[in-house]
């Protein structure tokens, strides 16, 4: 039986897409040890308000510009209160708001501590809710010091996964590098995401936004909804 590792660095309440990659993974490694990048989905997230995006950031404390996200500080009592207060605001409404917050709102509660593991605790909760469980893994527990496509290659030998699932992103990033994960015995596949389009409380739809928009409109049918698609969810790289 096939068994699939994906990677992603673990960012702000993510998209809908990162979760669609958590739902067919085996193991998901989270990125801790890449190079943190301010003003990016690493410490933010959109969500939707009255038909339209906004945004909420995460302050962030870098001591060094090479810093690894891991080592990115932050203190929660800063911004908890303005993000859950955000999220009321734009969801408060909706039937599912309360068991959503139930979810979330303790990784809010963590204080001083790593960006990295907050984003990585709100994840792990939220993939709990909607029901997918793969194992959950840190690039920094792995002990593995390569770069570019040998670290993915070594991330699924250390996971003994067969299969490595990638965003579409990355198919420039590994094109004429094929034979290296032949030769490993690992196979490639590209993800293909096809956005949804879901109950919003606004009539024009707003797309893009974190996967809290999904799970707090439509509830405990938010994890079907991601993995009902037509289409399949990864495809091989003869097919992309």
């Amino acid at each position: 039986m096939r068994r699939i590792v994906s990677i992603h660095q673990p960012n702000y309440l993510p998209w809908l897409g990162y979760f669609h990659k958590i739902s067919y993974s085996d193991v998901f490694v989270f990125l801790d040890d890449s190079q943190y990048s301010p003003k990016t989905y690493t410490n933010r997230c959109f969500l939707s308000r009255d038909g339209q995006q906004f945004r909420l950031s995460v302050p962030a404390t870098v001591k060094n510009w090479d810093d690894p996200i891991s080592a990115v500080e932050i203190d929660t009592d800063d911004f908890a209160r303005k993000h859950l207060e955000s999220f009321r605001h734009a969801y408060g409404k909706c039937r599912a708001y309360d068991e959503v917050m139930a979810c979330i709102e303790p990784a809010f509660k963590m204080g001083q501590g790593s960006l990295g593991e907050f984003n990585i605790d709100l994840i792990t909760r939220l993939a709990k809710y909607l029901e997918f469980s793969p194992t959950f893994l840190k690039l920094s527990e792995l002990g593995i010091g390569t770069k570019k496509n040998q670290l993915l290659i070594d991330i699924a030998n250390a996971t003994k996964a067969d299969t490595f699932v990638s965003g579409i992103g990355a198919k420039a990033y590994i094109q004429g590098n094929e034979d290296l994960y032949a030769d490993s015995n690992v196979n490639l596949a590209f993800q293909n995401f096809i956005h949804p389009e879901y109950r919003q409380r606004k009539p024009q739809f707003v797309q893009n936004c974190s996967i809290l928009d999904l799970v707090f409109n439509t509830g405990t049918a938010a994890g079907e909804i991601l993995t009902s698609q037509q289409e399949p969810a990864y495809r091989e790289w003869s097919g992309c």
